[in-house]
C-alpha cells in the first residue's frame, strides 16, 4: 500500500487547484484502471487476484474471499477545468481491402490488370546450309567446325534413351553421292521434345564422331524451332551393299544418316552384351564383316538373336560407328525374328566320262 502525503502548500491551495491535482495524479498512477474526478487515486488492482478483504469499490463492497470487480459508476464525470485535455483513443484508419479472385467492396481502388507479352520466337542464327552440304562427299563434311542453320523432317527420336539424339533428313531423295540425312546430338542441353514427322529448322555446330557427321546442338547458341507437324517421312533405302569391302563403304556412306531398310535378312551375329547383332541379305549380301550390316538397340528394344536365324522388319537410320554401319531400329517398327531357312540341298556331281578311244 502507498500512503502519499500532502504538501502543506497543497493543503491551503484553492479547490479548483486541488481538483486539477487530483486529476493529473489519477490520470498518472490508476490510468486504464478505474475513472477518478475528484476523489484521491485508488490502488490499481489486478483482475484475477482475489481479495481477501472487504474492498470499497465505485458500486458496493466486495466480501473477503470473492473475487474484488471494480464496476464502472453511471454518473457522468464532472466537467473538467479551464485549460485541461481529456486523453482521447487513437483509431488507426483502415487500409483498403486486398483484392481477392477479382471481388472488391465498394470504394475499393481496383488495381489495372498487367497482360503478360508473349515471349518472341529465338531467332536461330548460322550459316544457311542443306543437309547434303553438310555431309559432302567426302569421309569429313567440308562444313567441319562451322555454325550451320538446317531444315528437314525427323525420321527417328531417340531423345528419351541414353543416347539422347535424333535424326532428320530432307525431303527429297539426293541427287548426288552426298547423303541427305544426318544424326542430331543434344547431350544434356534443354531440347524441345520432336516427333517423327515434325519438320525443324536446327542451328547446331558441325562434328565428326566415330567417322560419322553429327549435328551438335548442346552447345550455348544452339537450338531448334518445330514448323510443322504430320509430315510423310521420305522413303526408305533398300541397302544392297556390295561385297567388295572398299565398294561396301563406299556405297553405305552416301546414305549416313538416311532412313534405309532390309527386306528380309540373316543373322551373321548373336546378339552381343549392347543388345546388337549383324546380318546379311537373305538373297545374298557381302559375306565379309566389313559388308555386313549391324542391327543397333538405340531404341532401348533389346532382340535375343541367333546366328542363322531370319530376321525381317529391319528399318531405322543408318549409324556410323567407325568401319561398322548400323541401322538403328525404328521403335515404332519391331522385328520378326524366325527359325533358319531349310538348308538348300546340294546335287551329288555327275560323274565325269570319258570319251571312248580317249
Amino acid at each position: 500500500m502507498i500512503i502519499r502525503r500532502t504538501p502543506a502548500w497543497r493543503e491551503k491551495a484553492s479547490p479548483m487547484r486541488q481538483r486539477s491535482a487530483v486529476f493529473v495524479t489519477c490520470l498518472l498512477v490508476a490510468l486504464g484502471s478505474v475513472a477518478c474526478w475528484g476523489g484521491p487515486p485508488a490502488p490499481p488492482l489486478a483482475a484475477t487476484s482475489i481479495a481477501s478483504r472487504t474492498v470499497t469499490t465505485g458500486g458496493g463492497t466486495a466480501t473477503p474471499g470473492t473475487a474484488a470487480i471494480r464496476t464502472a459508476t453511471a454518473t457522468p464525470p464532472p466537467p473538467l477545468p479551464t485549460g485541461i485535455i481529456a486523453p482521447t483513443s487513437i483509431v488507426p484508419t483502415p487500409a483498403p481491402t486486398e483484392p481477392r479472385l477479382d471481388l472488391n467492396p465498394p470504394g475499393t481502388p481496383v488495381r489495372p490488370r498487367i497482360t503478360p507479352t508473349p515471349l518472341p520466337t529465338p531467332s536461330l542464327n548460322g550459316r544457311e546450309a542443306t543437309i547434303g552440304q553438310v555431309q559432302g562427299t567426302e569421309q569429313n563434311s567440308p562444313l567441319l567446325g562451322e555454325v550451320v542453320r538446317v531444315k528437314g523432317i525427323v525420321t527417328a527420336n531417340f531423345q528419351e534413351t541414353p543416347t539422347r539424339n535424333f535424326y532428320m533428313q530432307e525431303g527429297a531423295l539426293p541427287r548426288t553421292a552426298a547423303s541427305t540425312g544426318i544424326q542430331v546430338t543434344q547431350g544434356e542441353h534443354p531440347t524441345p521434345e520432336v516427333k517423327v514427322g515434325d519438320e525443324i529448322t536446327v542451328v547446331g555446330i558441325v562434328i565428326e564422331r566415330n567417322s560419322g557427321t553429327v549435328l551438335d546442338i548442346s552447345r550455348v547458341g544452339s537450338g531448334l524451332i518445330v514448323t510443322s507437324s504430320g509430315n510423310a517421312l521420305p522413303p526408305p533405302i533398300e541397302l544392297r551393299p556390295p561385297a567388295s569391302e572398299s565398294e561396301a563403304r563406299r556405297y553405305l556412306t552416301q546414305y549416313e544418316g538416311m532412313l534405309v531398310s532390309v527386306p528380309r535378312a540373316v543373322a551373321s551375329t548373336a546378339t552381343d552384351a549392347s543388345g546388337t547383332f549383324a546380318v546379311v541379305r537373305a538373297d545374298g549380301g557381302a559375306p565379309r564383316a566389313t559388308g555386313t550390316l549391324t542391327i543397333g538397340a538405340a531404341s532401348g528394344t533389346r532382340y535375343v538373336v541367333a546366328v542363322g536365324e531370319v530376321v525381317d522388319g529391319i528399318i531405322g537410320p543408318l549409324d556410323r560407328q567407325g568401319d561398322r554401319f548400323i541401322i538403328q531400329q525404328l521403335p515404332e517398327q519391331r522385328l520378326i525374328i524366325s527359325p533358319p531357312l531349310p538348308a538348300t540341298p546340294q546335287l551329288p556331281a555327275a560323274p565325269s566320262r570319258t570319251p571312248a578311244g580317249g
